[in-house]
């Protein structure tokens, strides 16, 4: 992604005051709305490389959609002095204020922002990484940015970042007064090490055959990492490992992506009856070849201690129910076994913790522009909506996650029309580049799932109302009738504006929410069909 220059980064004072007094219209809200499962969305386009007025607008957007958290890539190579350079430059990496004057503005004011409008955020810092962290890639595939990343770097990296945004260190305000920056309290560290697109190499050759390498990358990247937040005062902080993605290639070899279950039991130094590795079997992927495994916990704390593990179960070809037959993929339909993968890793080293699951990044992309998309607009828009259903189910899952506000737009350098060209994220909610909202946009904002869709006397109806004021109604469609009738009046109780009821069907026909924010102009959900 392009980089803005530094010197576009400091804005008028006339324009922040423009920014301030627009923000001073909204009441500040609950930054978590939901204690059963946040939703988190993602988009660095609109946030982390976006000009001061869009951030404004986007974070201002998101608030009224009802988002409960913000992920946002605090991305090395973006902040760091001399980013291009082979040799590390002279400077103390720990220290926010050693980074280039202005490095850190575009992170500051999405943090001060979003304070104001009580959106909470979601730090995770991640590659790209400057090149006097990696080592040169002697390979024909791969990248630099993200090749055998140095983990004492990238420490000293993520503990610059704690420090800034630790609740204690002073800017100068939005206001023009100096100020504490508001703290992040929820980490991620780093994204999809199982990828070769973000880790390599992925394997590696060990007396002729190919091991895992990527898992002792991110164990070597996730100590100092660790270590770095904790000194910085996040010890009680939400701090996030794993971020692995749903599935690999089915291939070995140097950027050939890894399952989530064989890169967490590399990672774990475990094999595959989950019994710790000893010997050379050990050592060939960077993990001890002897001592005991309570001396394994003590060394590796983040493995043992992080309050959650992140995962991003995308299916880019098939629905959310759909079960693939590789038993260490993961997909929302499989969360199960990286489930019971980490609950065997864990019980390998005497522990009994079930740690939660945190969906951090999911999406589904859609045909339009793009012609090369497996689904729909419609199929989007009906897919998101069981996709959530089916983390909401399942008592594992603490947060839930969209990827994108806006489809990305396409890749210029390719050929136009040409599948390169349309290589790019079609998952999001709006159409690019005006930001018209697509079908998944109203189906995102109220969500509707029949888990069982055949009328009845009692069929079951979940929905969500995510933006407030939380209440609605319930209507039913009669099949070859064109009226709509009000079959129940919802007004969820909790924060996170859910609702789990039942609701007497006739025949056959067609449900929907309706939203009753405003009575003179309603807003409905998709359409869900019911047999």
């Amino acid at each position: 992604m392009p980089i803005e220059p530094r010197r576009r980064e400091r804005r008028a004072p006339l324009v922040i005051a423009a920014i301030l007094a627009a923000l001073a219209l909204l009441a500040p809200g609950q930054a978590l709305a939901s204690q059963s499962q946040e939703m988190i969305l993602q988009d660095d386009q609109a946030l982390v490389y976006s000009s001061p007025d869009s951030v404004a607008q986007t974070l201002t957007k998101l608030k009224s959609m009802g988002i409960d958290r913000v992920r946002v890539s605090v991305v090395w190579s973006l902040v760091a002095p001399q980013a291009t350079a082979n040799r590390e430059p002279t400077f103390d990496a720990t220290n926010p204020a050693a980074y280039p004057p202005g490095a850190w503005y575009r992170y500051d004011f999405i943090d001060q922002v979003a304070h104001q409008l009580g959106l909470a955020l979601y730090f995770q810092p991640t590659a790209p990484a400057p090149n006097w962290a990696t080592t040169p890639v002697p390979h024909h595939q791969g990248f630099r940015f993200a090749n055998n990343i140095n983990g004492k770097l990238y420490g000293q990296f993520v503990q610059a970042v704690g420090e800034r945004y630790s609740g204690h260190y002073p800017v100068t305000g939005l206001d023009g007064k100096l100020t504490a920056l508001p703290a992040i309290r929820y980490w991620g560290v780093y994204n999809e090490p199982n990828i070769g697109g973000w880790t390599t190499p992925q394997w590696r050759k060990v007396h002729g055959r190919q091991v895992e390498a990527s898992p002792g990358i991110y164990r070597r990247m996730l100590d100092p990492a660790w270590r770095g937040l904790i000194r910085t005062g996040h010890r009680h902080d939400t701090i996030l490992i794993g971020e692995t993605a749903a599935y690999g290639a089915g291939v070995k070899g140097y950027g050939a992506s890894m399952d989530p279950l064989v890169f967490v039991r590399a990672l774990y130094c475990v094999n595959g009856r989950y019994r710790p590795l000893r010997g050379p079997a050990a050592t060939a992927i960077g993990c001890p070849a002897r001592g005991t495994r309570g001396a394994f916990v003590k060394a590796h704390p983040a493995l043992f201690d992080a309050p959650g593990w992140a995962h991003h179960p995308y299916d880019f070809t098939k629905a959310p129910s759909f079960r693939r037959a590789d038993p260490n993929a993961a997909t929302l339909s499989g969360l199960p076994h990286l489930e019971t993968a980490l609950d065997k890793v864990f019980s390998a080293y005497g522990k009994h913790t079930k740690i939660p699951i945190y969906i951090t990044e999911w999406g589904v992309q859609s045909r339009g522009p793009s012609p090369y998309v497996a689904f729909s607009q419609a199929q989007q828009a009906e897919y998101i909506n069981e996709g959530e259903y089916m983390a909401f189910k399942n008592p594992r899952v603490r947060s839930f996650a969209q990827f994108l506000l806006t489809d990305a737009g396409p890749n210029t350098t390719a050929p136009k029309g040409s599948k390169a060209y349309w290589a790019t994220f079609q998952s999001g909610l709006l159409f690019w580049p005006f930001g018209t909202p697509k079908p998944a946009y109203y189906a995102f904002e109220l969500p509707l799932w029949l888990p069982h869709p055949r009328h009845g006397k009692k069929v079951a109806v979940w929905a969500q109302i995510r933006p407030s004021p939380r209440t609605g109604t319930i209507q039913f469609q009669p099949r070859g009738s064109s009226t709509w009738t009000d079959v129940a009046h919802v007004a969820p109780g909790g924060t996170d504006g859910y609702v789990s009821t039942t609701v007497s069907l006739p025949s056959a026909g067609s449900l929907r929410l309706r939203w009753d924010a405003d009575p003179f102009n309603p807003v409905y959900s998709r359409v869900a069909a019911v047999h």
